[in-house]
């Protein structure tokens, strides 16, 4: 039995063996395995195999380079070292190293015979494929390697016939590297000479690309083996269409082409295009492979599926002339047509194949024949951009023949001179005009040379054109349009520099269908150097197109905001406008060309276009704010004029509100949009909040508040206040239904409809003395009743006149008001509860108490929607519906839970009075996840049905669970949200204000709206606010001064008292103003206090005197009346 130790020192050298202890080496004589199968060393090897073990398999083990000793002992070709490592049990012939090879592949590809032979020997797989889908066969075949090939055609198993990833065999191969030998070896065992690879390429077509004459032989005679299959084997087409004899002509193979015709190949054959061997033999020019073919039987007719013959195709090309001459001589047709009309000599000249256009025209080739674009040799010959060919033409062909080339015209009468203005060729262009070409030549369009240059930005051709023979630089064409309209049209800036030079026409208009001037096309485009070219050179900037758009329209049209702010800098008229009424401000906004109508409100020039005004007699500010608010921010900030600096106590702002609230007078009153004149209306409407915040709205607001605001809101607040107190203590007076009784010692009971329905069950209680009637009201109580009921019907009729009032000013807005029906419904309810009074009882029945909760909780309400548009509590307000809008949309999230939860308690706990139906469970689930429940009487002690831990363990989650989530919920929604939620309500809150404000502007006469409109105002903001009292104190010191002819403010230079009397009029100021609001304070605090008190200490002593008579209820409402619209008006004063 082997020692501790020893197990631990084999253990520790099988770790080194596999690697598992990095750094360690036991000795340099026990190197790992792959270190030993790269030297070939055999006992090592041997060693350590026997040291790890017949289970271990490090045998196997790749290194870091993806090979195991097995692949690293092939490479270097020790067949010796395979033997060895082939003892161990867990030895992996077939094993793939990182790159997907197995060893025979490695032995194949490296040419180890001896590790080839061992491996074949100890049981290597031959169909194994490497990364490349192949087997060591392929890889033998491949390489021409007949002796390995022979080894493993000796194996019993072997498949000659397998098939590669790509589908090919080993013949493939074979044939592939010209191996006659193993070709012979593989058709003699049998390979498949029919079979085809993925690309459809037969053994055939690979052998007629490759110069092996023999191994094709030997292709053809293994397929006449079976002659039926020989004449489709030979046509046969790869994935391209080509056979086999195209791709031997194409390979210029001309023993394999003769070779495969003598085999029968179709000389005549055509691929899917209808290109036959000749006409690749011509293209390429074969011109024994021709000759052959010729020889063989091939039509020098023949057309491709575009009509062309091989001389055509010969004709492309310059150094085919030798092909082209055997064509020609075997009757070739030298002015043959394609399907474009183009003749051999068309394709030469429009390749500029000048040795090829020689030999054409010299074997009688037409040369005024035209194409099916009536293009003839010349044109070709201007399009082939190469002056050398026009000089070959012009030495070849005759002095008439050339002259009537020059002025030959195409199916759109283009000359070759048009042809040679539009490639810009000037050397062309020049040799043209010297051999006679006319630089007047219209064409269809009557465009001249000069236009068609100018169109596609050739200055030197313009030049050129001009000068030869001084033609009219401002021809025009069949739309009207000069060479100056398409080079501004292109933006060809050197092409309109050349034609201004040249005296072309500025104020040139087109008569197409926008009439446009060079300006307006060049504004248009956004060509911004050719608009500055264009002014510097006298073009008129009052110019407009068909429609009446001047340049800064079209600019303004697509944003060409460079453009826009040189033509302002020009001084463009901003206040034109088209046929669509339009200014160049309209157009930006219509268009959405922001930067441009931003460009237009910063330049110096913005009040022009803001006093431009529609039809209606609105100006732009209204369609920016909509649809540009940034631009409409610019507006703004332009109406805020600052003056001096900001630490100077004479620093002035002064709001210019002329464009965001325009005159009374202005016709916009009396248009469509019913007196929406203020454009603050537009920006709460479209939710600008930059608009809403920005200091000349808030300014306007605040100017419009007080002149129509503060009196306004303080008599609706005291109106609604007054109603919401006298319906409060009409209603308060009212006995309750249910205290139509007393008991024996005067105390109201409580009797129920049914008991109060029985008359004997009441006479029997009264015959006990236990119940009696209650007292019947007294006359004072009726009379003040009767007071309040007129009271309340005369408010009712004002809210009536209010209505009708509104209905006149507002129309069908005032109907778009849910204040208006909530007020509606109010009054209907406090109609219902006086008309249904029985006012001899004063017992009221129960659609009069209905009416009347109703009507009350509405006056409130409204109350207090009409609260939440006061500056400071109404912000608050606005924050407490946010909040609530908020919980509510969490509630919801868990109303199915609760749901839920209450039938589950209403199936197993229906005996109990919380949970006895499906509506009051819900109700009682509600109630629990707020933390209210009887726990013990509901699951503790009535808990006794069957279900009684299920109760218990739904009732602990449901209070642990959902009780927490929602606490936690609604603290998230309070913290994290409140940002957000102050910031919404600001904001809806100057929305309410911005409306309370318009509709008292509405409703104001039009007297008061002349007398009390500013179109701006100027403020001091580091001088001392005036109020009342320094007012007056200031113009009694003014009256003073006067009256000893010394102005306090006269800045005359000498005046002793002006520097002495300042100083001590501004002390006066704030300590008036200090004075003033202290002794205010305190008279409305002692005011306030001493009334409080002493409606207090009367309301005590009458509660101590058992104080429940109806005249008393009455005197209490008047005096709780008092209270609040004491505590009201002097809540309005301290905020308004």
């Amino acid at each position: 039995m082997p020692s501790a130790l020893g197990t631990i020192v084999k253990d520790a050298i099988e770790m080194s063996v596999r690697g598992h202890i990095p750094g360690i080496s036991f000795d340099s004589r026990s190197p790992s395995l792959h270190e030993a199968a790269e030297r070939g060393d055999v006992d090592s090897i041997t060693k350590i195999i026997s040291i790890v073990g017949p289970k271990d398999g490090s045998v196997n083990q790749l290194n870091s380079s993806g090979l195991s000793p097995l692949h690293i002992a092939t490479k270097q070709g020790h067949s010796n070292v395979i033997l060895a490592l082939s003892q161990h049990p867990k030895f992996d012939i077939n094993g793939l190293c990182k790159d997907g090879y197995a060893a025979l592949h490695l032995a194949v590809k490296h040419r180890k015979v001896k590790c080839v032979k061992m491996l074949l020997d100890r049981g290597a797989n031959l169909n194994v494929l490497d990364v490349g889908g192949k087997t060591a066969l392929h890889m033998a075949a491949r390489k021409a390697n007949i002796e390995i090939v022979k080894m493993i055609m000796k194996q019993p198993n072997v498949n000659v016939c397998i098939e590669g990833k790509d589908e090919a065999t080993p013949l493939h191969a074979a044939v592939s590297s010209g191996s006659y030998e193993i070709t012979r070896m593989l058709l003699k065992a049998g390979a498949n000479v029919y079979k085809h690879d993925i690309g459809k390429q037969t053994p055939l077509i690979l052998a007629a690309i490759e110069e092996q004459v023999d191994v094709l032989n030997l292709i053809i005679d293994a397929a006449s083996q079976h002659p039926t299959l020989l004449d489709s084997y030979i046509h046969h087409k790869d994935h391209e269409g080509s056979t086999a004899l195209y791709l031997a002509v194409v390979n210029n193979q001309f023993d394999n082409v003769k070779m495969l015709l003598d085999a029968g190949a179709d000389v005549n054959h055509a691929k899917d295009d209808q290109m036959t061997a000749l006409h690749f033999a011509a293209m390429f020019g074969f011109q024994e492979i021709a000759s052959l073919l010729i020889e063989k039987g091939a039509d020098v007719h023949c057309e491709t599926d575009i009509k062309q013959t091989p001389l055509h195709k010969a004709a492309l090309y310059d150094n085919k002339t030798d092909v082209a001459e055997i064509l020609i001589s075997h009757g070739a047709d030298v002015n043959a047509v394609d399907k474009q009309e183009m003749t051999p000599l068309h394709c030469a000249v429009g390749k500029a194949q000048l040795k090829m256009t020689k030999f054409l025209i010299n074997h009688g080739a037409a040369i005024e024949q035209a194409d099916i674009k009536g293009k003839t040799i010349l044109h070709f010959a201007v399009e082939s951009q190469k002056l050398e060919c026009l000089e070959m033409l012009v030495k070849n062909i005759s002095k008439e023949t050339l002259e009537s080339l020059l002025h030959s015209k195409d199916l759109d009468e283009m000359t070759p001179l048009h042809y040679s203005a539009k490639i810009g060729k000037l050397n062309i262009l020049l040799r043209l005009l010297e051999l006679g070409s006319s630089p007047a030549a219209k064409n269809e369009l009557d465009k001249t040379p000069i236009h068609i240059a100018a169109e596609n930005g050739h200055a030197l051709c313009i030049e050129a054109l001009f000068e030869s023979s001084k033609s009219e630089i401002n021809d025009d064409d069949t739309d009207g349009r000069t060479p100056l309209l398409f080079a501004c049209l292109h933006g060809h800036y050197n092409c309109v520099k050349t034609l201004l030079r040249f005296g072309a026409d500025v104020k040139a208009r087109g008569r197409n269908e926008c009439c446009h001037t060079p300006l307006t096309l060049a504004a248009s485009r956004g060509h911004l150097e050719l608009v500055d070219l264009l002014l510097d050179n006298g073009a008129p900037t009052e110019a407009v197109t068909k429609f009446r758009d001047t340049s800064l329209h079209l600019a303004c049209k697509d944003n060409w905001v460079k453009v826009v702010n040189l033509l302002l800098s020009r001084q463009v008229d901003v206040t034109a406008r088209n046929v669509r009424d339009e200014t160049p401000l309209d157009v930006a906004i219509k268009n959405g060309s922001t930067d441009s109508a931003d460009a237009i409100i910063k330049s110096n020039r913005w009040k022009e276009a803001m006093n431009c005004k529609d039809s209606y007699g609105i100006n732009p500010l209204p369609h920016l704010i909509a649809y540009m608010p940034s631009v409409a921010n610019s507006v703004l900030d332009k109406c805020v004029i600052r003056e001096g600096s900001p630490e100077d106590k004479d620093f002035a702002v002064t709001y210019d509100f002329s464009y965001l609230d325009p005159h009374p007078d202005d016709n916009i009153l009396c248009t469509k949009r019913h007196g929406k004149a203020w454009f603050v209306n537009d920006i709460s409407e479209h939710d600008c909040h930059d608009l809403l915040t920005h200091e000349l709205t808030q300014a306007s607001l605040y100017l419009k508040w007080n002149k129509f605001g503060k009196i306004s809101f303080f008599i609706d607040f005291v109106y609604y206040l007054s109603v919401v107190i006298i319906l409060s203590s009409y209603v308060t007076i009212i006995p309750n239904h249910s205290l139509q009784y007393v008991d024996i010692s005067g105390c109201p009971i409580i009797v129920t409809d049914e008991e109060a329905n029985n008359q004997t069950i009441l006479d029997a209680l009264q015959q006990n003395g236990t119940l009696d009637r209650f007292p019947e009201p007294s006359q004072r109580t009726v009379r003040a009743l009767n007071v309040l009921r007129i009271i309340t019907l005369t408010f009712l009729a004002g809210t009536a006149v209010r209505f009708i009032t509104s209905i006149v000013y507002l129309r069908w807005l005032f109907f778009q008001k849910i204040n208006t029906y909530c007020t509606m419904a109010m009054c209907l309810c406090v109609v219902i509860a006086i008309i249904q009074l029985d006012m001899t009882t004063l017992i009221a029945c129960t659609s009069q108490k209905r009416a009347t909760w109703m009507g009350i909780l509405i006056s409130w309400f409204l109350l207090i929607g009409f609260l939440i548009r006061m500056p400071v509590i109404g912000l608050y307000l606005s924050m407490f519906i946010k909040v609530c809008n908020s919980v509510v949309k969490a509630m919801l999230v868990l109303v199915i839970i609760f749901i839920g939860y209450a039938y589950y308690f209403f199936i197993t706990l229906g005996y109990l009075p919380e949970f006895s139906n499906p509506f009051l469970s819900v109700l009682s689930v509600f109630n629990m996840a707020l933390g209210e429940t009887s726990f013990v009487e509901n699951f503790i002690v009535n808990n006794k049905g069957p279900l009684y831990y299920d109760n218990l363990f739904l009732i602990f989650t449901f209070m642990m669970g959902i009780s927490i989530a929602l606490v936690n919920l609604l603290i998230g929604i309070a913290v994290g949200d409140i940002d957000a939620i102050r910031s919404a309500s600001n904001i809806t809150l100057i929305k309410l204000q911005i409306k309370t404000v318009d509709e008292y502007g509405r409703f104001a006469m039009r007297w008061l709206q002349l007398k009390w409109y500013e179109d701006s105002i100027t403020v001091y903001p580091n001088r001392p606010s005036q109020t009342c009292l320094t007012k007056i104190a200031c113009l009694a010191v003014n009256w003073v001064v006067k009256v000893t002819n010394r102005s306090v403010y006269q800045r005359a230079t000498g005046w002793e008292y002006q520097s002495r009397l300042q100083p001590v009029v501004d002390t006066v100021e704030v300590l008036s103003a200090q004075l003033e609001q202290t002794q205010k304070s305190l008279r409305k605090c002692k005011q306030y206090w001493t009334t409080i008190t002493s409606c207090c200490k009367q309301l005590l002593e009458k509660l101590e005197q058992n104080w429940i008579k109806e005249e008393n209820l009455l005197m209490l409402s008047f005096l709780t009346y008092c209270c609040f619209l004491l505590t009201a008006l002097i809540i309005v004063n301290y905020v308004v």
